[in-house]
């Protein structure tokens, strides 16, 4: 009998995982080092926190540029049902990667200017018979806080959420 051999994949990097990026994703030309002190932990009240260098942060961000916020008024939607609809209905050129936040908050990240784009101007977009919300993420957005009325204007008019 012929012995099996157990072949594991490479483990994942603690900063591609903060990242995003899988294995194969190793040697980019941003890549960058954990220095001392772009990383502390420490105990809030009981709850573990870990707070980033501004250093850190800022490549953090930069990697969220194709980054927005997606939400459905009036409706929940399952995580598998928005990708399949934001695969069908945008008609994007490369892969995206879907996050699922709280409060029916997702966010969705491009690998492609051009989709991300196309993401943010070609709307209004409309999902289950609903407006689909598309905005920009930015570093203060919070899926706590309740959604404010924001002011779009596409090709015939202005259209309030």
């Amino acid at each position: 009998m012929q012995e099996e051999k157990l072949i594991l994949a490479p483990e994942i990097s603690w900063k591609n995982k903060v990242l995003g990026r899988g294995v194969l994703d190793y040697g980019r030309e941003e890549d960058f080092e954990l220095l001392d002190g772009d990383v502390t932990r420490s105990t809030v009240n009981g709850i573990p926190v870990i707070n980033f260098s501004e250093r850190v942060q800022q490549i953090l961000f930069r990697e969220m540029a194709t980054t927005v916020v997606v939400k459905l008024l009036g409706l929940n939607i399952s995580y598998s049902m928005l990708q399949n609809r934001i695969q069908s209905q945008w008609k994007l050129s490369q892969q995206f990667h879907l996050m699922d936040m709280k409060n029916g908050y997702f966010l969705v990240k491009f690998q492609s200017h051009v989709d991300y784009d196309k993401a943010l101007t070609q709307g209004p977009w409309i999902v289950l018979g609903q407006y689909f919300i598309v905005q920009l993420w930015t570093s203060e957005f919070d899926p706590l806080h309740k959604l404010s009325l924001a002011m779009r204007w596409y090709g015939s008019g202005c259209m309030v959420f």
